[in-house]
């Protein structure tokens, strides 16, 4: 697991992280994040993309540490290229994600999305910062100074939170170390660290998505203050490699397109299992979301200019 040097102990004003959860959105593509806290009983309160309240509750003060029972924790779960119309919210009549559906009725689910960029690293900036990326080809969001703001990890770490990114991809691959260090995370793991014996290299970036249920977890329990998990999956990116031992299903007479839905049937039953683990031993989950659009088009069909394209996905 990677950390910082510079990184200072965060105050820990909290003696445990078990408390109660609530799950609050499901987007179809890359969105601004939604955060849910809220005290025993209480409301949350989430941002649309039009900048209004989708539903009651307090507001969160970043300036100081507040009681933990005030609290949630924070899961962003960040789905590689999956479109809103590969999703059962949005096509009910397709069942690759039973799970996000679920989250979807008993949440808060986006009709209308906009991706400024839609590429992976890009697309995490707005995500994570709630700022655009650079809108340049070129991956420079992992300099050194790149990003002019304190992005959400930072501003959690301020208050007592405990941050860390995790990806079964690896970490090269533009420069994800550099762009997790940027965002504030004060560790993280990805194909080089993650602990691997038994799950298939299904990507020519990684592993299949479930090689970070373990490490994901044991991080959880680890933790005697709030924290703020961020997790970026795998599986749904070209090449649309099935994991080996997954059960597919017939979707579509297009042998590529038929993989790529099951792809993201996979990864939504990898969320369902993060969500389930987190319910069993009562850890708080604050938000399982499809965060990340590939813009609708696949394999070679979405490279080129598409990439610094923005995108509108609606239902």
């Amino acid at each position: 697991m990677w950390t910082p040097g510079h990184r200072g102990e965060a105050p820990s004003p909290w003696p445990s992280v078990r408390a109660r959860a609530r799950v609050i959105g499901v987007s179809g593509s890359a969105l601004a994040l939604a955060l849910a806290c809220s005290g025993e009983g209480g409301e949350h309160s989430t941002t649309t993309e039009d900048g209004g309240t989708a539903s009651g509750g307090g507001s969160v003060d970043l300036g100081a540490p507040v009681a933990c029972e005030d609290h949630l924790n924070v899961v962003l779960v960040a789905i590689e290229s999956t479109r809103f119309s590969a999703t059962t919210p949005y096509v009910p009549s397709l069942t690759t994600t039973p799970f996000l559906d679920g989250l979807a009725k008993g949440g808060v689910q986006v009709k209308t999305a906009y991706t400024v960029v839609p590429h992976t690293t890009k697309a995490l900036v707005p995500m994570h910062c709630g700022i655009y990326p650079k809108l340049v080809k070129s991956i420079i969001e992992p300099d050194e100074g790149a990003i002019p703001t304190d992005c959400l990890a930072r501003r959690l770490a301020r208050v007592g939170y405990a941050t860390y990114f995790i990806q079964p991809a690896r970490s090269s691959f533009e420069r994800r170390e550099g762009l997790v260090q940027n965002f504030g995370f004060a560790e993280f793991d990805s194909k080089e660290t993650l602990p691997n014996e038994g799950f298939d290299e299904s990507s020519y970036f990684g592993f299949e998505d479930d090689v970070m249920l373990a490490p994901a977890l044991e991080w959880i329990d680890a933790q005697t203050c709030p924290f703020f998990l961020g997790v970026l999956t795998l599986t749904s990116h070209h090449n649309y490699g099935v994991p080996e031992g997954f059960p597919t299903t017939p979707y579509s007479d297009d042998e590529t397109f038929n993989n790529y839905l099951n792809t993201v049937s996979y990864t939504d039953r990898f969320v369902g299992k993060l969500h389930a683990a987190g319910i069993a031993t009562q850890r708080r989950y604050s938000g399982g979301k499809n965060e990340h659009a590939a813009c609708g088009m696949l394999a070679a069909r979405h490279r080129g200019p598409l990439d610094t394209t923005p995108l509108e996905e609606s239902a």
